[in-house]
């Protein structure tokens, strides 16, 4: 009888630990998420996001911001479309980054090294209006990606999804 209570409490503790062992695998090193000053543009002015990288971890990780000609943010990758999910055209520096176009051997940029600390978010501005044409009034949803480096495990987090309206 005492073992038998033994052993239901070292399956219990066990299953406790392993509960708590799955919901730390979930937990991405760095979370992303964007947000924009006025959500409501006339056609032509610029459309920045503001984009908020967090680390999610107990150490620091060190990145870097990348600035290419015509994009200072060259290591977010940029999606959008029209509220009915229609394509919109990209520009030169969105092809660049989606290696759809190859690079002009001429063009300059340069590479700022940071570390992020434990539970700090970098913040960083993305042009969105140099990376896709918002030629045509309405509403178009916008996120931003960015890739883990290999030693956080690789992958790709995804930030939230914002609504820009563009007026004519």
């Amino acid at each position: 009888m005492n073992l038998a209570r033994i052993t239901i409490i070292g399956v219990v503790i066990f299953g406790v630990c392993l509960c708590d062992i799955g919901v730390k695998a979930q937990t991405e090193p760095m979370s992303l998420s964007i947000e924009i000053d006025n959500p409501s543009v006339n056609m032509g002015s610029d459309i920045q996001v503001i984009v908020l990288l967090k680390n999610n971890t107990d150490h620091a990780i060190p990145g870097s911001k990348v600035m290419t000609a015509g994009d200072t943010s060259f290591q977010y990758k940029v999606n959008v479309e029209r509220e009915n999910h229609a394509a919109v055209a990209k520009k030169y520096s969105e092809k660049r980054r989606r290696h759809e176009i190859a690079p002009d051997p001429l063009e300059g940029g340069s590479v700022i090294l940071l570390n992020i600390q434990p539970g700090e978010t970098d913040k960083d501005i993305v042009h969105v209006s140099n990376r896709y044409e918002f030629d045509k009034p309405g509403k178009y949803l916008v996120q931003v990606e960015y890739e883990l480096p290999e030693s956080l495990g690789g992958g790709v987090i995804k930030s939230n999804t914002i609504t820009v309206m563009v007026t004519p």
